[in-house]
């Protein structure tokens, strides 16, 4: 023992140091854990009287009924928000139509077509009534009447009439109908579905003037059917200048023109100040014929139907034999859109867009 003192000295000197600290660390394990419990016990304190005033409150809303503890926002408070696009965009997010992903899509079947060759312009490019359906400074709106047989080519002409409307800087908005047939009951897109993707192409076009619009939420959540859906596509396109429409119907024609006379009769009676053209594409079908369409004055016209584009080359050329005795042909003397783009110009230059 003397000689484990002598050898290891450190033990002997700073034993009661050692000692002592080991008590004050024994003492706060003893104070933390006491702590501790108390804190526990508030929480748990707390969280009763929590439940507490909870079931209250459901003794009342159940004695009186849910309207008695329903907090509302004042009307007036709701008008004087500002109309934010985020805030309603909840109430157009079930749509099953994207137009941009459609377009897009489309445009790139179109160009894979074209890029066989072959293709011809359909000589509707010169109708007098297309020209002054989209040249005129009213709001007009016109049927144009496509083929099954040339579905894809009718298609593309809805297709061609967007870019160039986009190009010429006036705001379109639209709907791409599928060329085949639904598979399933979920796969067709309903008119609300059409309404709401409408609604939400001109929000989005117009983002930075929404604020000054003269809406808020309940308007959007008020929507239910679609009467209720083409008020608010009328007021939605009251708040801008001009606006074309182009929708291209390949199933249920009857139902989606229908839905655009009264979308027509819904602006005249808002009476609106909006230059709205409006272009509906059909397609030759037993349940809808042109003549079929509801009729309003100097509003509802149609053009001639799209023919095959073999027959109209039949009937647009014609064959001569050049200097060396050849036979050539002379091609259609439409260029296609760009025979459409200066009647356009005019509906740009008759104000701002």
């Amino acid at each position: 023992m003397v000689l484990s003192a002598v050898i290891k000295t450190w033990p002997l000197e700073f034993q009661d140091i050692r000692l002592n600290i080991e008590a004050q660390f024994r003492r706060l394990r003893g104070q933390s854990a006491v702590a501790h419990q108390a804190e526990t016990r508030e929480i748990h304190v707390q969280i009763s009287d929590i439940r507490n005033m909870l079931d209250q409150a459901c003794g009342v809303s159940q004695a009186f009924g849910p309207e008695a503890t329903t907090i509302r926002m004042n009307p007036s408070v709701m008008e004087s928000l500002p109309f934010i696009p985020e805030r309603v965009s909840r109430f157009l997010a079930c749509n099953t139509f994207n137009p941009e992903q459609v377009l897009e899509l489309a445009i790139t079947m179109r160009d894979r077509r074209r890029a066989r060759g072959g293709f011809i312009p359909p000589p509707v490019w010169t109708s007098q009534k297309l020209r002054d359906w989209i040249s005129s400074p009213e709001s007009a709106l016109l049927q144009l009447q496509g083929s099954l047989l040339c579905a894809e080519q009718s298609r593309d002409l809805a297709i061609d009439l967007v870019q160039l409307l986009q190009v010429a800087g006036l705001p379109v908005i639209w709907y791409l109908g599928s060329t085949s047939t639904p598979k399933e009951t979920s796969d067709v897109v309903s008119a609300v579905d059409i309404l709401r993707s409408l609604i939400e192409q001109t929000i989005k076009q117009h983002a930075k003037a929404t604020p000054n619009w003269n809406l808020n939420d309940s308007h959007f959540q008020a929507c239910k059917t679609e009467k209720d859906w083409i008020r608010l596509l009328v007021a939605v396109l009251g708040h801008v200048q001009k606006m074309v429409l182009v929708i291209d119907v390949h199933h249920d024609a009857q139902g989606t023109l229908a839905i655009m006379k009264e979308f027509w009769d819904g602006m005249t009676e808002q009476g609106i100040s909006t230059t709205v053209k409006i272009l509906v594409l059909t397609y030759e079908t037993p349940a809808m014929i042109l003549d079929s369409f509801p009729v309003v004055p100097a509003a509802f016209e149609s053009t001639g139907r799209m023919r095959n584009p073999r027959a109209s080359l039949a009937r647009t050329s014609a064959r001569f034999r050049n200097p060396r005795g050849r036979i050539q042909r002379v091609g259609t003397s439409t260029r296609g859109p760009e025979d459409l783009k200066p009647f356009i110009m005019k509906l740009v230059a008759s104000g701002k867009g």
